[in-house]
């Protein structure tokens, strides 16, 4: 493939033109090298193996030459059902896999096109296997008096494999070219195959592009075969022209009418000044997607001048900030009872007005008795660079019988767009109430704990994923004082003082396996250490219920060592649709003063569906639990509403 510059009647500057050879013979021109192009990527697809034009002419004389004394007579072969079949001269491939190849078959009639078009494909499938020499002596078809059956045979010379017997490249210095050529499927001494040459060149240039040459090219100046029936070698000589180094340019977002421009480019983690990637136009766009704030993200255009490329990045803006609302309904296991009602409502604000910044707002109500309220605020990019630094606050109500606080300052660093690593800090407190303290015995504490983060997000999308990883893992220490009542400090076994540890581990993968269906998995797990013989109940993990193990009511389970999965067979139904079937098992583990070790394993399973409407992105899900009969699962019916 040789690249070529087309001059813009209006505009001085440069843009990328291609030369494609097409299944016709000519070539056509395609508007850049960008391989984000759909219409450069369907014809990278389409024309690998033709892109220089040396072999592909030398395949077609092969053929023709092989297939003149072919044809004796033109006969009618679609009457004709086959009797017999020989082969005579195959040793590299079988009778079998020559006759699949000629969809030729016995008690079957001739194939369409006989002999010329299956002969064709025989001459093909030994020519990519390397033996270009190969050639058919002759075909012979003996019909019966009657025109209704043939025997046929067939006389074949399958040569041997030519190989390789040097590559040479000019144009570059010689440890260059060493370089270019390390990783290289043809080297001396190897079969030689077109199509490996071309993937060969693609990826020499996908190199070169990505380390600010995209008007490099290859040139395939000769292919001296020696030819030998028994052991043809080849030598491939080749001219690489670098071109002229090129860095980014100028940056423009458009589209974005809510979103400022600088959020924008900054999330492309691209700057003026770096060496052009082809990579990195690529992860810019993956990067503006993650970010949740644009409906779409078109390819990057890409404009040279004067060993410059000043990009443009077309999005479409999206709707990042949501409210949703989750209403649940879990059927008492008392008969006569009536079940308890739970519910949600989250503000995020991910966006907030187009500057990126976040604000968090949420609050739930787990049973007749349990509540919980979180605020967060998070400041995208202190002094410009990827650090954002945010607080929270947390509270919970356990049952009326004791209050949780937890105050949080956080500072996060990202790197990449993909991961993060953070740090933060702040004071946990636990409040019982009299009922809780004087039943169950519950402490009064207070906590300053210290946490590390670590997030890895490759989600291609982050509201209907198809591929990607999502890892997060927290690690928390801090030092644990029991600060009353005082009628139950006597009763304190040990010192009133101790060191607490948290481990939280989240794992989430999603593949596709269809067109339209996806797998989701997600492992999760939390572990929780103290000084003290057995953790507190209020210091003891949660899981159960909408989030974590569908089918149970929230935060049925309890232990210091919690681990639940989720498993989910997705079909999209559009591009934030979804229909699913999914299947959760969860255990707990813990240690109490009278039972000693406590543990348990459970499952649940269910269906679901997330659907896009007017009103917003309306979610339901039906869960079952162990022992649970049809009528008796958890309803959970949720309404996202974007704006």
């Amino acid at each position: 493939m040789k690249k070529s510059k087309m001059k813009n009647k209006n505009d001085k500057s440069e843009i990328i033109k291609s030369k494609y050879m097409i299944p016709d013979g000519s070539f056509h021109d395609c508007p850049g090298r960008n391989t984000l192009c759909p219409a450069n990527r369907e014809r990278n697809r389409r024309d690998r193996p033709v892109r220089y034009a040396r072999p592909a002419f030398r395949a077609h004389l092969f053929l023709w030459i092989c297939l003149i004394p072919c044809f004796p007579r033109a006969v009618r072969a679609d009457a004709a059902e086959v009797r017999r079949i020989h082969v005579h001269g195959n040793r590299a491939k079988s009778a079998r896999e020559i006759l699949e190849t000629l969809s030729l078959a016995t008690s079957r009639p001739l194939p369409d096109g006989w002999p010329s078009v299956p002969l064709g494909r025989l001459i093909e499938a030994y020519q990519n296997d390397g033996r270009w020499f190969f050639r058919i002596d002759s075909v012979r078809t003996d019909y019966a008096p009657d025109s209704t059956r043939a025997d046929v045979s067939i006389w074949l010379r399958e040569g041997g494999p030519v190989r390789v017997r040097d590559v040479r490249i000019h144009g570059v210095h010689p440890s260059a070219a060493d370089a270019l050529t390390r990783n290289w499927d043809t080297e001396p001494g190897a079969v030689f195959y077109s199509a490996r040459l071309g993937s060969d060149i693609e990826n020499a240039l996908i190199g070169y592009e990505n380390t600010g040459y995209p008007l490099a090219r290859v040139i395939v100046d000769s292919l001296n075969l020696e030819e030998s029936p028994h052991d043809p070698l080849l030598d491939v000589v080749l001219t690489v022209e670098p071109g002229d180094p090129v860095r980014f340019g100028m940056l423009h977002a458009r589209g974005n009418s809510a979103t400022r421009e600088g959020v924008v480019l900054r999330e492309t983690r691209i700057h003026t000044g770096q060496i052009y990637s082809q990579a990195r136009l690529r992860a810019a766009r993956d990067n503006l997607m993650r970010t949740g704030y644009f409906e779409s993200v078109s390819d990057p255009e890409v404009r040279l001048r004067d060993g410059r490329a000043d990009i443009v990045f077309p999005v479409e803006e999206g709707r990042p900030n949501t409210v949703e609302g989750v209403a649940g309904y879990s059927p008492s296991p008392v008969e006569g009872r009536r079940g308890s009602v739970t519910g949600r409502l989250d503000f995020s604000f991910q966006n907030l007005l187009g500057t990126g910044r976040r604000v968090l707002i949420y609050w739930e109500k787990k049973d007749m008795y349990s509540q919980a309220m979180r605020v967060g605020y998070e400041e995208p990019w202190l002094l410009g660079y990827p650090l954002f630094a945010g607080g929270r606050f947390e509270q919970q109500i356990r049952d009326t019988t004791y209050l949780e606080r937890d105050w949080r300052l956080s500072l996060r660093f990202a790197p990449t767009a993909t991961l993060s690593l953070g740090l933060e800090g702040g004071r946990k407190s636990i409040l019982p109430d009299s009922l809780g303290s004087t039943l169950m015995g519950f402490m009064q504490t207070e906590a300053w704990v210290v946490a590390g983060r670590i997030g890895y997000n490759t989600f291609n999308d982050p509201f209907n994923p198809t591929r990607g990883v999502r890892y997060h893992t927290v690690f928390s220490t801090g030092r644990k004082r029991i600060t009353g009542p005082d009628f139950l400090i006597p009763s304190v076994e040990g010192p009133l003082s101790v060191v607490t540890r948290r481990i939280d581990l989240d794992f989430e993968i999603v593949f596709r396996i269809a067109r339209r269906q996806v797998i989701f998995t997600g492992l999760h797990g939390i572990e929780i250490r103290s000084g003290e013989r057995f953790t507190p109940v209020t210091e003891q993990a949660r899981f159960g219920g909408a989030t974590t193990l569908r089918g149970y009511i929230e935060d049925a389970f309890r232990g210091d060592l919690v681990a639940w999965f989720n498993l989910e067979h997705r079909y999209l139904i559009g591009r934030r649709s979804r229909v699913f079937v999914f299947l959760d098992g969860g255990m707990y583990q813990r240690r109490e003063t009278v039972r000693g070790l406590v543990r348990g394993e459970k499952l649940g399973w269910g269906f679901g569906l997330r659907i896009e409407t007017r009103l917003g992105l309306i979610g339901i899900d039906y869960g079952l639990g162990e022992g649970d009969g049809i009528m008796q699962g958890k309803v959970h019916v949720g309404l996202v509403n974007q704006f």
